[in-house]
């Protein structure tokens, strides 16, 4: 039996063995169509970022797949506002969104 073939409640469980490793999840993500589907409520539930860059394209991931910002539970950054848009108006366009 291979990973693809797995019922969704097992490849879960194999999923969340990985939480903490997010290489090896964002690896298992691009073996087929149904890790890739199911990772992202793994590898979005804490988002760090750390660079403004980053944030930026954090802010243009949920405005182009809104459904992603109901996998994240918790955001924390270490950008500064060097360049660009400052830092504070970009948290204020992602505090737009429900799980911000």
């Amino acid at each position: 039996m291979s990973i693809t073939t797995l019922p969704n409640d097992i490849l879960i469980e194999v999923l969340a063995c990985f939480q903490a490793d997010t290489t090896t999840l964002r690896s298992l993500a691009l073996v087929s169509h149904r890790p890739s589907a199911l990772a992202p409520t793994f590898l979005l539930r804490h988002v760090e970022t750390r660079s403004l860059e980053n944030v930026e394209l954090l802010e243009r991931s949920f405005q182009e797949n809104t459904d992603l910002m109901r996998h994240l539970r918790s955001c924390s950054t270490r950008a500064s506002s060097k360049e660009g848009k400052p830092l504070d108006l970009i948290l204020k366009d992602l505090a737009r969104f429900p799980n911000f």
